[in-house]
């Protein structure tokens, strides 16, 4: 077995040492007609590693089990591999425990931190699948943010402007305006356009985006979780139906907007985003109750406004380990 394979599942130990509660863990195995065709059943011992035996079906739990990352590094690993890569790590964490680097600094901390890390991202995991939502959870939700699930049929002007319009090359034939030109114009447009100009004419003539101006400045639909710069989807979204924007300036361009209808998502079509977005409302109330519940008492007060040093910048030995 390489070095190389053994060091990319090292950390499988923080998975490993969880072996024992494996054992009594609901396995995923496979359906028998498929196991017996591979030329194993699911209960049968398929190795012993340092005395040890280990099922297929616990061998099997643990590739299921792994965090993202890790399953993607050994998914192609065939059994052989896997093993090889398992024993090495056992082996590993056997000589360590022999030497009780657990109860010795650094490691007992990080070992202890890790620990929690894990339990905390576990419990967020956890009640993640026992929140108990119903239909109507969701279509009460619905209802209270309606307004949230709106789509806006939005059209555009764009008018680019330059840092340096003297140095800068020509684009479609126009010569290039500096920030101030860009903004005259904009406003120009504006004016006419609220003397009843037609916005579609306008854009088609006067926007710097060709493909926007091909289509008389139409830019679709766009929802609230749109991706867009926040800037941008502020304006629109403040515009009533029919409503221009006064110019918005904003990654090199100013921006005028034209909401030309707003629409309500149906309740089927938003619902994908309902789940997620009530899914995280629940989670964070029931954060906000144990950081309420939380008990944190400040000593010293500057301690607790001072910041440590950058990582590695302290000499050595200035931050002895706590006491154990």
């Amino acid at each position: 077995m390489s070095f190389s394979r053994c060091l990319a599942c090292s950390i499988l130990l923080s998975l490993f040492s969880g072996l024992g509660a494996a054992q009594n863990t609901p396995p995923a195995e496979a359906p028998p007609s498929e196991a017996t065709s591979k030329g194993y059943s699911p209960d049968e011992v398929v190795a012993v590693i340092l005395g040890k035996e280990y099922t297929a079906q616990q061998i099997e739990w643990m590739r299921q089990n792994m965090p993202p990352d890790l399953l993607k590094q050994t998914s192609s690993m065939n059994y052989r591999g896997f093993l090889e890569s398992l024993a090495m790590q056992l082996a590993l964490a056997k000589r360590g425990e022999e030497m009780q680097l657990d109860e010795k600094e650094p490691y007992r901390t990080r070992l202890e931190i890790n620990q929690h890390i894990f339990l905390a991202n576990a419990f967020l995991s956890e009640i993640q699948q026992v929140l108990k939502l119903t239909q109507q959870d969701h279509r009460e939700f619905y209802e209270k943010h309606k307004s949230d699930y709106e789509e806006l049929q939005v059209s555009a002007i764009y008018i680019d402007y330059s840092l340096d319009p003297e140095k800068a090359p020509p684009k479609a034939g126009k010569k290039p305006l500096s920030d101030t030109e860009a903004w005259v114009k904009a406003e120009q447009l504006l004016v006419e356009l609220r003397q009843g100009a037609d916005f579609a004419e306008l854009a088609r003539k006067h926007s710097d985006d060709p493909s926007a101006a091909e289509k008389g400045g139409d830019l679709g639909y766009y929802k609230r979780d749109s991706r867009m710069p926040d800037a941008l989807k502020t304006a629109i979204f403040a515009l009533k139906e029919g409503e221009l924007s006064a110019p918005v300036k904003h990654g090199g361009r100013y921006y005028i907007f034209k909401v030309t209808e707003r629409r309500a998502q149906s309740y089927v079509d938003a619902l994908p985003s309902i789940l997620q977005r009530i899914q995280d409302v629940k989670i964070r109330e029931k954060l906000d109750e144990i950081r309420a519940e939380t008990q944190l008492e400040i000593k010293n007060e500057a301690f607790a406004a001072a910041r440590p040093a950058a990582a590695g910048s302290a000499a050595p030995g200035t931050a002895p380990a706590p006491p154990q």
